[in-house]
């Protein structure tokens, strides 16, 4: 072979390998590392970027004041634990709700920051929240301060201790649990104030190693946060979504409304059969009534029924996604 093509040749393959390796890297230089559980396709790492989707900056709260400046002003931030830069390549940025729902992207590319029903499907593949964390911890040396033979990594997941930071809470205000407990972000807002995350723990009294729970967070946290591969983007041209295929409207009787801080009430078809949408309180603009509860936890006033023509997604047997709600004629 002739030394110029011998040249091009090499130079072809250089290009290929180039491309190939850079694929999955983001903008900030985060490579996006990924692993397959059940239909699902996740990060194998928490996310550690420092700009959104379309190039912006999102901005580094370097001490708590900084931090809760920008949660208090609902702007998006992130942080490293204890604000220490060492604590970025194991455990990557911890991030306030706001980066995390924001319109530009936290996610690259391709993918998106997972929802409580994402989570819920990847705990119910794995046989339920009582083992899930189990399969999904990394064993890495010297990260989960309880660590047994239980801790398996089944997939790759990797999940790691990153901690979290908490502001505007019974705690005070201060990072907590590095080690111990891993907590993630969902992108489902629960409320004004309010949105899911996810929590697995070292192991204690209160909980064990290989629980794995979905709970409801003040959005004013910081925590890590995981990326899913978009359906949409393995999605052919023509396909309808899951959610799309899932979308009901139905006569349903608004029956009561438990009452604290928030309106959650439930709803029943005419089959007889419950909904909870959650927090609903002025949704649509319908002035919910909101009857209080005694110290025995009943209904103190008279109930109200009123039909409403619901429109709503199912995403699992017992998780809804209100999408729109009238008054029946």
């Amino acid at each position: 072979m002739k030394k110029s093509k011998l040249i091009g040749v090499l130079f072809m393959l250089l290009g290929v390998i180039s491309c190939n390796s850079n694929e999955n890297v983001d903008k900030d230089g985060f490579e996006i590392k990924k692993t397959e559980i059940g239909e699902q396709t996740w990060s194998t790492e928490n996310l550690n970027v420092a700009h959104f989707r379309n190039g912006d900056l999102i901005p580094e709260a370097k001490n708590i004041d900084e931090y809760f400046k920008f949660t208090q002003d609902q702007k998006p931030c992130w942080s490293y634990y204890d604000f220490d830069s060492k604590n970025d390549s194991i455990y990557g940025k911890l991030y306030n709700w706001y980066a995390v729902n924001d319109k530009r992207n936290i996610a690259p590319e391709g993918w998106r920051v997972a929802s409580s029903s994402d989570w819920n499907q990847l705990i119910t593949f794995l046989g339920g929240s009582d083992v899930a964390a189990g399969k999904l911890k990394s064993t890495e040396p010297n990260l989960w301060i309880l660590q047994s033979d239980q801790i398996n990594d089944t997939y790759g997941f990797s999940a790691k201790p990153g901690g979290f930071l908490h502001v505007f809470s019974d705690m005070g205000d201060g990072f907590s649990s590095l080690k111990r407990v891993g907590a993630w972000w969902s992108s489902t807002e629960v409320n004004e104030n309010i949105a899911n995350s996810i929590w697995m723990y070292s192991g204690n009294e209160y909980s064990s190693e290989t629980e794995m729970k979905i709970s409801e967070e003040l959005k004013y946290f910081a925590m890590s946060v995981r990326i899913i591969l978009d359906s949409e983007s393995k999605r052919a041209p023509n396909e309808k979504s899951s959610k799309e295929d899932e979308v009901e409207t139905k006569i349903m009787t608004y029956k009561w409304c438990e009452c604290s801080d928030m309106c959650y009430s439930l709803f029943i078809d005419e089959k007889g059969n419950e909904y909870n949408f959650g927090d609903i309180s002025n949704q649509n603009n319908i002035d919910f009534q909101c009857y209080p509860n005694n110290s025995e936890g009943t209904v103190t006033d008279d109930l109200r029924e009123q039909k409403f023509k619901v429109t709503f997604i199912k995403v699992s047997t017992t998780d809804f996604e209100l999408v729109k709600i009238v008054p029946a004629l």
